[in-house]
């Protein structure tokens, strides 16, 4: 008897696709260091990814690679490119192994911040034109010939403050030579000097002035040059003092002015008229 040859199994008519035997096979999937194995060999790629999407829930749109008999790393992303990777896998003997790679989603480039220059660029036209419009019926109307005027302002407005002047320098104080203070001995006196105006020659520093309250008026001098060559007081009734006799007081009064602009008051510049007594006298004297 002839020995019988049994009928080849029936092919898949979809082409591309693993056969039976083939998915009898286990097959080791591994992602991001992480081994499984699964008992059998998932029939089509759409398998496949349903297999790795159960097995890391994280994966997405996982794709396969796997190393061929020639040690190249091969990407799978197909029902053919699978059924090819099975085959190549169990001719050499080899474990079907794939490892999975995950479609992740790229990083977006940080967007960098424009200049207000260049997003004014990116404005619509129309936009434009609207903002413009706005802008001019809010804005009140300028009366003609003070554009300049309101420039004026505008730049006086940004424009620095001027620094103030320097401050002056202060004066030194004033020194009043050969004048002493009756109250506290201090000679001369140094800056305001006050004098009575009723007792003769009598005068107080600032500071004794202030300390003590006196009984008669007082001529405030702050430069020795405002000093008065007399000063000539007419006290009320009642009111003390060392001069009260009248007569007294004009004999001092011609005291003073003989020592002040000479003993021939009756003449001169100074005298009560021309050719008075005192005139005449003088004349005598000079014709002898």
């Amino acid at each position: 008897g002839k020995t019988q040859t049994p009928p080849p199994a029936p092919s898949d008519p979809r082409p591309g696709t693993p056969s039976a035997s083939a998915t009898m096979v286990p097959v080791k999937l591994a992602y991001e260091g992480e081994t499984r194995r699964f008992p059998d060999a998932p029939v089509t790629f759409a398998d496949l990814k349903a297999l790795a999407s159960r097995a890391w829930p994280g994966v997405t749109a996982p794709a396969f690679v796997y190393e061929d008999d020639e040690g190249d790393s091969i990407t799978v992303a197909t029902d053919s490119e699978y059924a090819e990777a099975l085959s190549i896998l169990q001719a050499s003997g080899r474990t079907v192994k794939f490892v999975v790679v995950s479609a992740r989603a790229q990083p977006q480039p940080q967007q960098q911040p424009q200049p207000p220059h260049a997003a004014a660029a990116e404005v619509p036209p129309l936009f434009q034109l609207l903002s413009h419009v706005a802008t001019a019926v809010a804005a009140p109307a300028t009366p003609a010939g003070t554009a300049s005027d309101t420039a004026s302002v505008a730049s006086a407005a940004s424009a620095p403050p001027a620094s103030a002047p320097p401050a002056p320098a202060a004066a030194p104080p004033a020194v009043h030579e050969g004048v002493a203070c009756d109250r506290c001995g201090a000679t001369p006196i140094v800056g305001v000097r006050y004098k009575c105006a009723v007792r003769e020659d009598f005068d107080v520093c600032g500071d004794c002035e202030a300390a003590e309250e006196q009984p008669y008026p007082l001529l405030k001098i702050l430069r020795p040059e405002q000093a008065p060559a007399m000063i000539m007081t007419v006290l009320q009734d009642g009111q003390p003092g060392e001069a009260t006799d009248w007569h007294e007081a004009r004999r001092h009064f011609k005291r003073v002015m003989r020592a002040r602009f000479g003993g021939n008051h009756g003449c001169g510049p100074h005298g009560r008229r021309p050719g008075g007594r005192g005139c005449r006298r003088q004349q005598q004297q000079q014709q002898q």
